[in-house]
């Protein structure tokens, strides 16, 4: 019974370029994961601050529109006394029914926000009523900033590694092609 092994062996797994491809392709997927991450992060937090900021425009607008109602109400009420103009009461009541409508308007406007949260977090967004978001202030100093800037995955980063990942196998491959591949064969 005879038994031979063979493994091909190439330059650029001798000199570690191939390990170090490896470990660049790895910090590349490592940043684009967090850069991902931090993209949905974002996306889901501008959709709750539109749907919050629409909740509270709702029901400012559904304020306004009851209070202009009472108040062309009591207008109807003295022009029938005589103590007004019906013109008076007709401007007043136009505007609550615009406000009304503008407050319909933004309640689809809100359900329609609601849905795509919902979409976004796969969170059932129904009768939700939203709480003030907290804002997050930027860093005093530009070097804080920059300092902030970096210890976070962006988009140039994760394109640099991709150019260096790319170098990288370019030269993997000159190197592989300069030396013919060794096939050690052990015999037993």
């Amino acid at each position: 019974v005879a038994v031979e092994l063979e493994q091909p062996l190439k330059f650029s797994q001798l000199n570690g370029s191939r390990s170090n491809y490896a470990s660049m392709l790895r910090n590349t997927a490592d940043q684009e994961q967090q850069y991902n991450i931090l993209k949905t992060i974002h996306e889901v937090r501008n959709l709750y601050f539109s749907y919050w900021l629409l909740f509270e425009r709702t029901r400012i607008l559904e304020t306004s529109a009851k209070e202009a109602e009472k108040v062309a109400d009591t207008i109807r009420r003295s022009a029938g006394e005589g103590q007004t103009s019906q013109a008076n009461y007709h401007l007043f009541h136009g505007d609550a029914l615009r406000l009304k409508a503008e407050a319909e308007v933004t309640e689809a406007n809100l359900e329609s926000s609601g849905l795509e949260l919902s979409n976004a977090t796969g969170l059932k967004i129904i009768d939700f009523e939203p709480k003030k978001p907290d804002f997050q202030l930027l860093p005093d100093s530009d070097k804080q900033l920059i300092t902030f800037a970096a210890s976070r995955s962006n988009l140039r980063n994760i394109l640099k590694g991709q150019v260096m990942a790319a170098r990288q196998r370019l030269t993997i491959a000159n190197q592989d092609a300069a030396l013919p591949e060794i096939s050690p064969r052990l015999t037993y």
